[in-house]
């Protein structure tokens, strides 16, 4: 996600931390990889650095922790970059690849106006860790999807219990992958989108002799 301050990337620290101990004490002694994979912008600067302060902080306090935060921005592509001599990835292959290697997308938005990133991840097969904005819990909610998920950013151990065997447990992450893309495909396909808009846009456009 792009990094702004609406997005609250610090509650995915958090829960990075709380998933590394969940790992701990199941006898796993895991690194895990917090990737940021949007980019901040020059307007957002200063946001970028408190996390990085944030992250900072988190490990003076959890000294044993081997939690690795990147910042994607340097190597990740939006549409307006221009390749010169680097290996970039583009932005929309961050799902997919995070997807093939078993890990999980975070969705931890206070503020959304629907959810399209998260729709997008749904699409790449990649299970994902939200919090319930406003919208989600009047639009995408009632479709049925399965997400690990809190409610007014507060953090508890069954959303962590529930991320760490969707992420160990083969079976269960295939159920709510294919869960998922199944909900997908039979309520907000592009075809189904088509159908409801067309109406629409034949009453804006034609007129009645």
């Amino acid at each position: 996600t792009r990094i702004v301050p609406r997005k609250k990337i610090e509650l995915a620290i958090d829960f990075s931390f709380e998933l590394e101990r969940k790992f701990n004490k199941e006898g796993q002694k895991k690194c895990v990889v917090l990737m940021v994979s949007g980019h901040s912008g020059d307007e957002q600067v200063e946001y970028k650095r408190f996390l990085w302060n944030y992250y900072e902080n988190r490990l003076v306090n959890n000294p044993d922790s081997n939690i690795i935060m990147l910042f994607g921005e340097d190597i990740i592509l939006s549409h307006r970059d221009i390749i010169v001599d680097k290996k970039y990835y583009k932005f929309d292959e961050i799902p997919s690849i995070i997807s093939a290697n078993g890990g999980l997308g975070t969705y931890f938005s206070e503020i959304e106006g629907y959810g399209n990133n998260l729709l997008e991840m749904i699409s790449f097969g990649l299970p994902v860790v939200i919090n319930k904005y406003e919208v989600y819990k009047q639009e995408i909610e009632p479709l049925g999807f399965i997400f690990p998920s809190v409610e007014n950013l507060i953090l508890n151990e069954d959303v962590v219990n529930r991320a760490f065997e969707i992420l160990v447990d083969i079976k269960t992450r295939n159920q709510v992958v294919k869960h998922n893309l199944d909900i997908l495909n039979k309520k907000l396909d592009h075809r189904i989108i088509a159908e409801k808009m067309l109406p629409l846009i034949i009453n804006m456009f034609t007129k009645k002799l």
